[in-house]
């Protein structure tokens, strides 16, 4: 009974009512969408205990850094630049990284979810935070809902390596914690 909580049905039932409200408005036609979501809610459950296995198994990501409509676990990975969290939560643990990687620049965004980045206290870290309709919160806890904000941790030091974040939260949390 996963699937009820996921974000891939949550999503399927706005964008079905999305599309029955244009099609109201544009074109006159009524189609009974909670009608069809609770038949196809019976299909479902009963396809799921006849074969007896759930349907989202694993998350579903769109690509390697991408989590979407579900929940997941990532680690550093140094060939990794980008990570997004869509209509999910994510959990992104950045403690692989070292400064033998000199000054190494990623992309964290979050839209219509939550990802929690946990680095250690001892990395010196640079987060340039964008934050629409949305929180982003800091180790030193501040908080940024709406606009630009630049964090730099303690261990920081300009022109020495560090973990530079691009910070992006559109109608979603990030968190940053050590």
């Amino acid at each position: 009974m996963g699937f009820l909580f996921s974000g891939l049905f949550w999503g399927s039932v706005f964008i079905l009512i999305g599309i029955t409200i244009i099609l109201k408005v544009v074109f006159d036609i009524e189609i009974p969408v909670f009608r069809l979501i609770f038949g196809f809610l019976f299909i479902l459950i009963g396809i799921q205990i006849l074969f007896g296995k759930p349907f989202m198994k694993r998350p579903f990501h769109a690509g390697e850094g991408d989590v979407m409509f579900t929940e997941g676990r990532q680690h550093f990975n140094p060939a990794q630049k980008e990570y997004n969290t869509i209509f999910g939560k994510n959990n992104l643990d950045l403690s692989g990284w070292n400064e033998k990687s000199g000054i190494f620049r990623i992309e964290v965004n979050t839209i219509f979810g939550n990802t929690r980045v946990q680095i250690p206290e001892k990395i010196p870290l640079k987060i340039k935070s964008d934050t629409v309709f949305g929180n982003s919160l800091f180790p030193d806890q501040s908080v940024n809902g709406f606009g630009s904000h630049i964090y730099t941790s303690q261990s920081f030091k300009e022109g020495k390596p560090y973990l530079f974040i691009e910070l992006n939260t559109v109608f979603g949390l990030s968190e940053i914690l050590n």
